[in-house]
C-alpha cells in the first residue's frame, strides 16, 4: 500500500527479481485475501523491510492469468517453454450489477463503478492472455467461467434456497456456501478438459 504497486508472490529463481521467495506462506495468504472492508490490510516483514498489502483483486490482479503467463515464459529461466505450456484459469462466477440510473445516489454509483471495474479487469486479463499468448501458440490457455444467472441455474438443475436470490451473492454471503459448492460441482461436470480454449457457461439473458 505504500508503493501503489502490485506485488506477485512467486518463488525466487534465476530469471526473476528474487524479491518475495522468503515470505512465509501464512503472510502470502493473509495478504492475498485482505479484501478491504472484509479483512484488515496485512503487514509483514520481508527482506528486512516492512510491507503492507490488500487483496490484489482491488487492482487488476483478481484474475492473474496474464501475470502468470508473463512469469512462466519470461522469468522462469526456461522452466516453462513456449508452445509446451498449458495455463488453466478458473473464474469464481460472473453476474450483472444492475443499477437504476435515474434514482441511484452517489454511494450506489460508487459501489456500482467498483464492481464493474473489478469484473471488467478480470475479463480484460482473459482477453489479453488469449490474444498475446494463446493465439500466438506460445501458451495453451484455457479459461473456465460461469454466469451466475437464473437460466444457467435452470440448465444445471440448481435450486436457490427459498427467500434468497442470486442477487444476494455478495462476498460475505455465508448462507450461500452450500449453494456455491453445488454450482461448482455441477459446472465441473460440464467441463471437457480435452477441449481447447476452456469452457464458459454464459447466460442467454446477457444477449437479450
Amino acid at each position: 500500500m505504500e508503493t501503489s504497486r502490485t506485488d506477485f508472490f512467486v518463488r525466487d529463481g534465476p530469471g526473476n527479481a528474487s524479491m518475495w521467495g522468503t515470505i512465509k506462506l501464512r503472510d502470502a495468504i493473509l495478504a492475498s485475501i485482505a479484501a478491504p472492508t472484509y479483512f484488515p490490510p496485512h503487514k509483514a516483514e520481508v527482506g528486512g523491510a516492512t510491507h503492507s498489502w490488500v487483496d490484489g483483486g482491488v487492482g487488476v490482479a483478481g484474475n492473474p492469468s496474464y501475470h502468470a503467463a508473463v512469469e512462466a515464459l519470461h522469468y522462469s529461466a526456461g522452466t516453462y517453454l513456449p508452445g509446451e505450456t498449458r495455463l488453466l484459469s478458473f473464474g469464481t462466477g460472473s453476474r450483472p450489477h444492475p443499477i437504476d440510473p435515474f434514482k441511484a445516489n452517489l454511494l450506489q454509483w460508487g459501489l456500482w463503478a467498483l464492481s464493474e471495474s473489478l469484473e471488467d479487469a478480470n475479463e480484460w486479463q482473459t482477453f489479453v492472455t488469449r490474444k498475446e499468448y494463446d493465439q500466438t501458440g506460445r501458451i495453451d490457455f484455457r479459461r473456465y467461467q460461469i454466469d451466475l444467472a437464473e437460466d444457467v441455474m435452470d440448465y444445471l438443475e440448481i435450486s436457490v434456497p427459498k427467500g434468497r436470490s442470486l442477487d444476494d451473492l455478495d462476498m460475505d454471503a455465508v448462507w450461500a456456501v452450500d449453494l456455491l459448492e453445488n454450482i461448482g460441482r455441477a459446472f465441473a461436470h460440464q467441463i471437457d478438459f480435452d477441449q481447447p480454449g476452456g469452457f464458459v457457461l454464459e447466460s442467454s439473458m446477457k444477449w437479450a
